[in-house]
């Protein structure tokens, strides 16, 4: 994954904004209840999608603080 996201933004110049999982930096994510890589219909039902960020914004959050 590292080549994927890293070393994709440290060749684009942009590893001080994305990259990397960091405080500060931009970041699109997804959580999600179950493995969609060995269930891809997890993806289908939306309430298995727990955490969507986008550009480090959260625009979905169902998960319970402790």
């Amino acid at each position: 994954m590292v080549a994927a996201t890293r070393n994709a933004a440290e060749a684009a110049g942009l590893l001080d904004e994305t990259g990397t999982l960091e405080e500060g930096k931009l970041a699109d994510i997804i959580l999600v209840r179950g493995n969609p890589t060995q269930n891809p219909e997890t993806l289908q039902n939306p309430n298995n999608i727990t955490l969507v960020m986008k550009e480090g914004r959260v625009y979905k959050n169902t998960l319970k603080e402790e």
